[in-house]
């Protein structure tokens, strides 16, 4: 059972804006399916965040 969940669940990055910014311009970036973006309102996604299919931005006031 674990050697299944192990090759089943997904692969989940957490990164900061310009992390997140490098990985979805990179390479690798084209290998992202799903994104979930965090921020304040008004303010811009990472770079790349458009080329992702399917992708959620959730937007709060008040984030440090």
């Amino acid at each position: 059972m674990t050697e299944f969940l192990a090759n089943n669940l997904p692969k989940i990055w957490i990164a900061s804006y310009s992390e997140a910014s490098q990985l979805l311009t990179s390479e690798t970036g084209d290998a992202i399916s799903h994104i979930i973006s965090i921020g304040e309102p008004g303010s811009t996604p990472p770079a790349g965040y458009t080329q992702v299919p399917h992708r959620l931005r959730l937007e709060f006031e008040g984030l440090p």
